[in-house]
């Protein structure tokens, strides 16, 4: 949760936001605070960046308390933002599953990652950071149908908590650099039969519910069915294993 800040000079009273650690920090601010960083790191810019105040407001004679505050309240500045990776990513009840296995992919996925990860034009960190949003999307989102439908996607992604889509962007970066052409996907006879055994049980839940749902409430079956069926599988798979990251921000997180 972000920390509210006033600050009283005089006649005029100011009152600010201040982030508590990094996931209170979204990935744009996040950015820009690295780019900040490798142009010099002025306090001043910092200041600005963080609390969302006019650089002309932290030129102005203040109480030293205040720096003292703020410098005590950005301490996590000093430190790496660090997350799990997430299992699922979820946007407008829409759920993704975070892939995992790079050993095969479809042309289409393949050619838009290429060109995904050619848009990289320095070897500065910030250089790297600018593709993550856009990578995130291509990879892990499988609904988009157009160049436009994937920027809005990646939008949603800048405006994630930064320690999130670092250790996803860190991942994905890290399985990319270890595909290996004429990889090929080798599957035993047990997980074979697992996972065709549990694709069974998950269409029957489907079959049932959709026709259930169909008698009841026939004006309300397309609209239900997916967020139903999703909590179904969650639930009959170990809800418990997962780790879902929304996308949607929330308000609390700095932009």
């Amino acid at each position: 949760m972000l920390s509210k800040f006033f600050y009283k000079f005089g006649d005029i009273t100011r009152k600010f936001n201040v982030p508590n650690s990094w996931s209170d920090v979204s990935f744009k601010t996040y950015y820009e605070f690295i780019k900040i960083v490798e142009d010099g790191a002025k306090p001043l810019e910092v200041y600005s960046l963080f609390t969302g105040m006019d650089k002309e407001y932290w030129e102005k004679d203040h109480d030293p308390k205040l720096f003292i505050s703020l410098d005590s309240q950005l301490a996590f500045l000093s430190q790496l933002p660090v997350a799990e990776v997430p299992t699922h990513l979820e946007r407008n009840d829409e759920y993704y599953k975070v892939p995992t296995n790079f050993g095969m992919l479809k042309l289409g996925k393949y050619r838009d990652i290429v060109e995904v990860v050619g848009t990289i034009k320095g070897d500065k960190q910030s250089d790297q950071l600018a593709i993550y949003a856009k990578m995130i999307a291509v990879i892990a989102c499988d609904t988009y149908d157009s160049e436009e439908d994937l920027d809005d996607i990646a939008s949603d992604i800048w405006q994630m908590p930064c320690d999130q889509v670092l250790s996803l962007g860190g991942f994905f970066l890290k399985k990319l650099t270890g595909l290996k052409s004429g990889t090929i996907k080798k599957r035993s006879l047990k997980s074979l039969i697992g996972s065709t055994s549990k694709l069974v049980l998950i269409r029957l839940v489907a079959i049932m519910v959709t026709f259930i749902a169909c008698i009841l409430s026939p004006k309300a079956t397309l609209q239900s069915i997916k967020r139903y069926l999703m909590r179904v599988w969650l639930t009959c798979t170990g809800r418990h294993n997962y780790r879902v990251v929304s996308m949607n921000r929330k308000e609390y997180t700095l932009i």
